[in-house]
């Protein structure tokens, strides 16, 4: 079962991403990350580049998506690496496959 933290704004992004991932049956949807996540899901600033939290290595043990709310763009860093991947066009079916991707 996979760990996934959403933090997509605005909520109501939030809340559909919530809704749609956590059909998954391969996923928990969780709130409180103390325990630790495998996957977060966080929107691209509107400049379209990586914001200094993102670039900083945080939650070095989860894949990170960071997406644009337009589609045009992700970033993709997987669990303990440094490097990000850049993926365009990125939308849902992106998405699912990569939270259903083994890492």
């Amino acid at each position: 079962m996979k760990r996934v933290w959403i933090a997509y704004e605005p909520r109501v992004f939030r809340e559909v991403l919530i809704a749609v991932i956590g059909q998954l049956e391969s996923v928990e949807i969780v709130e409180d990350i103390s325990a630790g996540i495998d996957i977060g899901i966080f929107r691209l600033a509107e400049t379209g580049l990586l914001q200094n939290f993102f670039l900083s290595a945080p939650l070095p043990e989860a894949k990170l998506v960071v997406f644009s709310s337009r589609g045009d763009r992700a970033f993709i860093r997987n669990p303990h690496e440094t490097n990000w991947t850049t993926v365009q066009p990125f939308s849902m079916p992106e998405l699912l496959a990569e939270i259903t991707r083994q890492n």
